[in-house]
């Protein structure tokens, strides 16, 4: 039966007496370990000990106080509350006006965005406009261009023409001859 108990706790008669120190040795260090526990479990036990003994002051405390004392911290803690639902409907409604804000500036834009869209759609149809204009007064120039220089040798042909006739009528140029007017105008 002894050999099982050996061989139950890790012991066997073959290794000899270093396992009793060993032994030993673990069972020191379970047993600062136990200690260690129980020392913390101590401390811990201390420190509820020590809330205790507070909160039973503190009760003490509330029933030494009288009834005004009681009230009176009541109504502090109420307008504690007020203060505080007070701050928090401020908040509320500056929210709310912060929002109905974003909703105007939002409708602004909106509003300027369709201005501006309306704006840039009117001076492209000016464009438009004004680049037909344009069009027509360079066509309009082309024009008056070559009536200027048909004009221009009307008057050339005018010109020769009342020359030829001052001629004649002083008496050095050839007598007046249809065929050589119509020769002149036709040039136009």
């Amino acid at each position: 039966m002894r050999d099982a108990a050996d061989t139950l706790h890790g012991r066997n008669d073959e290794i000899g007496p270093t396992n009793d120190k060993q032994s030993t040795a673990d069972q020191e260090e379970t047993k600062s370990d136990q200690l260690e526990h129980l020392l913390k479990k101590i401390k811990q036990n201390e420190l509820e000990l020590k809330g205790i003994k507070q909160l039973k002051e503190e009760l003490k405390r509330m029933k030494e106080m009288g009834p005004y004392r009681i009230v009176g911290s009541i109504v502090l803690f109420m307008l504690f509350v007020y203060a505080a639902t007070q701050g928090l409907n401020e908040l509320r409604e500056n929210g709310l006006k912060m929002n109905e804000q974003q909703d105007e500036i939002r409708a602004m834009n909106e509003l300027l965005n369709s201005i501006q869209a309306m704006v840039v759609t009117k001076l492209e149809e000016q464009k438009l406009s004004f680049e037909g204009q344009l069009n027509a007064l360079q066509e309009k120039v082309v024009k008056m261009d070559a009536y200027q220089k048909q004009q221009q040798r009307n008057i050339v042909a005018l010109q020769k023409t009342v020359a030829a006739l001052n001629n004649t009528i002083s008496g050095i140029g050839t007598s007046l001859n249809p065929d050589n007017l119509k020769m002149q105008f036709s040039n136009k």
